[in-house]
């Protein structure tokens, strides 16, 4: 996770929600933007908008994610 999302995250964590989502479009990091669409704090998941705003740069972050929860959840954890 980088740092964006990190501080994204964060500013969620402290109710700056509107603050999180807008940090991430500025700079167009579709990873956080994922992220935050899926975090039940973060409430109000946009990710069609974001389809029709972004167009495939934000889609396929988007379906590289789904693969990767997909894959989590049938392959379980990791070994560390």
């Amino acid at each position: 996770m980088g740092l964006l999302a990190r501080h994204a995250l964060t500013t969620v964590e402290i109710g700056r929600v509107d603050e999180a989502y807008a940090l991430a479009e500025h700079h167009r990091d579709f990873e956080t933007l994922v992220m935050l669409c899926h975090d039940p704090k973060a409430g109000r998941p946009k990710v069609q908008a974001y389809i029709e705003t972004f167009g495939e740069d934000f889609a396929f972050v988007l379906y590289l994610w789904y693969i990767e929860k997909r894959a989590s959840v049938l392959l379980g954890p990791a070994d560390p």
